[in-house]
């Protein structure tokens, strides 16, 4: 299996897909997203996103065992300082040292009185945030401020929403609402398969606690302990597992955060995508394709940090790295913990996976990548930048092998899945490279998450003067690793649907390139706007071929799906393969938050090179947007995936700034 912290596994060979095997629960159990659990008709979501539950089911109980195990949300929070220390239901306290120890979760006693002692107050710097999860495994990721010490992780498996909070319809369903829009006070959670596990937590670093053994198609809410009584009831993380077996995915894909100068308050984008989130269907996952984080304001304060830093001592080095850090974490805190539309949607919405933004000023890189006098900076300065997206962005899909990582076991044994259905590809880990890309398989669906900045990062003084030197020859924007992983999905005969996600666009150039032939090069980037596609024509081309020829092998059962962050406006379109006759659909998004783009500077048509691949954008949103892709294996009888693509659009009022972004030190 994959699991987080788990290697990077070799894909097997492709073999024939097995029965489905779920157990159907019994009535009474929780439902999957359109199915009714006593084994009913399949129904889909009505289009409010409300889940759909046999009035029947209500009438006839329970499961065995939950009534007496049941705990209204009433229950489990009075009073606080339950959850402040941790429950302790044995002898042994629940705080220990060392790794993180896990507690059942006990009914409190009523009338019990005070309860535990309180004990210090911390404050939660960033997070929760739900990170990838599967049908029994998850990953939720946060830090405190300083300064740091015991931090309980109260995991409790929550049960269905109590009656009275649902609304009945005259066909004898009952409405529920998605989970981001169930409210605490109508919740109801069981003691088993729930736990509570604490953690010394230093301040000011990510920890991501890693969830293994939980019940597929089950909602989970995860309750932080040992901080303050306001983040106690305002930051919970909520989470639906996967089926055990995929016949469908629903993302969103979203790009670009820069706050405005003014507070937005109900009008802030990501508070409304969270609005939409509580009343369409629930979302499987989030791809960040461009950075959530702020970070030219960071990436400059951590640039003058490290200004002269060679010819300091060691001790002075030292302190300048600390402060430079400090200044990188410091955009992910401002973004993903202070933030309040953008924090609600990471711990609320779909499970996470971003594409690898360095909080790192990539034009100073280019820039400075021949002065030898700033090689020992430049180098420093990138394998900081490196350490830090990997302590949040690629901690929330794999453990992080230099600490700030633990895994909470919630029932022995684990799930019973087939160790195909999640299969995962990631690049290594390496202080000599960078190769951040990821791929994630959702049964016959698998998203490929591209790396597009570990070959600069690594030409810019992280692979030494050896990779420096073979940056002057030109480089790849994919490494070879990353190649290689691509192709050998590209192998698998069961996977239906391919979704290649990007941090910027595969297929656009700039208006003025017009007059030329091609706006796409093969001379490599002049500076960091030209760091992307059109300066690689020809592994684009190489890319497009790959994908077209194994689409075509099974057409039509096959899909591919190009998904990119946009600069500065969003828009769908098509590119078309003239030599085989087909087509794929490919989307720019973003940003979801930050001033738009003109995208009369861009032309919306045009073609590569030797003219066999050409592509069309429709008429583009220049407001703030976002994407939201689904996926349906099951819908035609054919076996013709069915693909649904909607570009959301949320205007900003009238007469919202920006801030004037800082200078780069000269």
């Amino acid at each position: 299996s994959s699991h987080s912290g788990s290697s990077a596994p070799v894909l097997p060979a492709a073999l024939p897909r097995p029965p489905d095997r779920r157990p159907l629960p019994s009535c009474g159990g929780l439902m999957g997203a359109a199915v009714c659990a006593c084994g009913g008709p399949s129904l889909r979501p009505p289009s409010n996103g409300r889940q759909l539950v046999r009035l029947e089911e209500r009438r006839g109980g329970s499961q065995a065992g939950d009534d007496e195990d049941r705990i209204s949300f009433q229950e489990l929070a009075k009073p606080w300082r339950v959850f402040r220390n941790g429950l302790q239901p044995g002898p042994q306290p629940a705080a220990r040292r060392g790794p993180a120890a896990v507690e059942a979760l006990a009914k409190p006693r009523r009338g019990s009185g005070k309860g535990l002692p309180p004990g210090p107050q911390l404050a939660l710097r960033v997070g929760p945030v739900v990170g990838k999860v599967t049908d029994t495994t998850a990953v939720v990721l946060l830090e405190v401020e300083a300064p740091g010490g015991d931090v309980t992780v109260n995991v409790a498996r929550a049960l269905r929403s109590r009656p009275s909070e649902e609304l009945p319809s005259k066909s004898g369903w009952l409405i529920e609402p998605p989970l981001p829009a169930l409210p605490l006070a109508s919740m109801d959670f069981a003691a088993a398969g729930s736990v509570s596990a604490s953690q010394i937590m230093e301040p000011c670093k990510a920890y991501s606690f890693n969830l293994e053994g939980l019940e597929p198609e089950t909602a989970y809410f995860v309750f932080i302990g040992g901080v303050s009584e306001e983040d106690l009831q305002r930051r919970v993380a909520r989470f639906r597992t996967l089926p055990q077996r995929m016949d469908g995915l629903r993302l969103l894909a979203v790009s670009g955060h820069r706050p405005a100068a003014q507070d937005l308050g109900s009008a802030d984008p990501w508070q409304r995508l969270h609005q939409m989130a509580c009343e369409r269907p629930e979302a499987h996952l989030v791809l960040h394709l461009g950075s959530t984080v702020h970070a030219a304001p960071a990436a400059a304060e951590a640039a003058l940090a490290m200004r002269d830093h060679g010819s300091f001592r060691v001790g002075i080095r030292r302190e300048l790295e600390r402060r430079a850090r400090d200044a990188m974490r410091g955009a992910f805190a401002a973004a993903w913990g202070r933030h309040e539309g953008l924090r609600r949607v990471l711990a609320e919405v779909g499970s996470h996976l971003p594409a690898f933004s360095p909080v790192v000023d990539l034009e100073s890189l280019l820039q400075s990548a021949g002065r030898a006098e700033t090689a020992e900076e430049r180098r420093t300065l990138v394998r900081l930048a490196l350490e830090v997206s990997r302590e949040y962005q690629r901690a929330l899909w794999q453990s992080s092998r230099s600490g700030g990582a633990c895994s909470v076991s919630i029932r022995a044994g684990g799930g019973a899945y087939h160790y195909r259905e999640f299969l995962q590809d990631v690049g290594p880990v390496s202080d000599m490279s960078a190769e951040e890309w990821h791929l994630h398989r959702y049964g016959q669906i698998t998203v490929v998450v591209l790396d597009t900045k570990g070959g600069l990062l690594s030409s810019c003084g992280l692979g030494g003067k050896a990779a420096e030197a073979s940056a002057a020859e030109g480089r790849p924007l994919l490494s070879q690793r990353q190649g290689d992983a691509l192709g050998r999905v590209l192998r698998e005969s069961e996977i239906r649907v391919l979704i290649l996600a990007c941090d910027m666009p595969f297929l656009l150039e700039p208006e003025l390139a017009l007059g030329a032939d091609s706006g796409f090069l093969d001379d490599g980037p002049a500076s960091a706007s030209d760091l992307g596609w059109r300066s690689h024509a020809a592994e684009l081309q190489r890319l497009l071929e790959s994908l077209f020829e194994w689409k075509g092998e099974l057409y039509p059962n096959r899909e591919v799906v190009l998904l990119s962050a946009g600069p500065g406006f969003g828009t769908t379109g098509d590119v078309w393969d003239q030599k085989l006759g087909l087509s794929m659909p490919t989307v720019l998004t973003g940003p979801v938050l930050g001033p738009a783009s003109a995208p009369s500077r861009w032309a919306l048509k045009g073609s590569l090179p030797g003219a066999r691949f050409s592509w069309a954008y429709r008429p583009p949103v220049e407001a703030g947007n976002f994407c939201v892709l689904d996926v349906d294996l099951s819908a035609s009888p054919s076996g013709k995936p069915a693909i649904d693509i909607e570009l959301v659009s949320m205007p900003l009022p009238p007469g919202v700034s920006w801030p004037e972004g800082p200078r780069s030190p000269a």
